[in-house]
């Protein structure tokens, strides 16, 4: 692929990239840099273009595992409490104490599940993705989708009530 050639690639694809890791990540900034990235890493195998049998499809799972990356490293500036927790002004020290003690378990519980768990439960519950984004995302069917995400807040429920902090509250 000549710099021609890969301007005419870019041309034609560069907005389907751009609409595809919009909607896994939903920020535009983002998905402009993944479109970047994306462009990148194709540039820098032009010489294998030729031998891959289905462009678009390498193409998609690039961006795909960009926006993984992407939403992964989120993960560690968000602030949990913000999607678990509900305000309650007029929560007295102890009840504030042990909502705390809930959402640092809750953080903890999430942090030792199963990897496929871990990551269907954060972008369900927490980047607020459909279950279809999801099952695009990270490549693996809806069904499955659905069942490690069940499988995520069953053991999370469990956990949660083992401890005890549930009824405290």
């Amino acid at each position: 692929m000549d710099q021609l050639e890969f301007r005419d690639f870019v041309e034609a694809n560069q907005n389907k990239i751009f609409r595809f890791a919009m909607r896994l990540v939903q920020r535009e900034e983002e998905a402009k840099d993944i479109v970047q990235d994306v462009l990148i890493k194709i540039w820098g195998r032009r010489d294998e273009i030729d031998k891959i049998e289905n462009l678009d499809g390498w193409m998609f799972t690039v961006t795909r595992n960009l926006c993984i990356d992407r939403i992964r490293a989120r993960k560690t500036h968000l602030d949990i409490n913000t999607q678990y927790q509900v305000e309650d002004k007029q929560d007295n020290p102890h009840e504030q104490t042990a909502k705390g003690q809930l959402m640092n378990l809750i953080k903890k519980l999430i942090s030792e599940m199963p990897e496929k768990q871990k990551m269907v439960i954060h972008l369900r519950d927490i980047e607020g993705l459909s279950y279809d984004e999801i099952a695009t995302s990270c490549g693996i069917p809806l069904a499955q989708v659905k069942v490690n995400l069940h499988r995520a807040r069953i053991s999370l429920k469990e956990k949660i009530l083992q401890s005890g902090l549930y009824g405290q509250l």
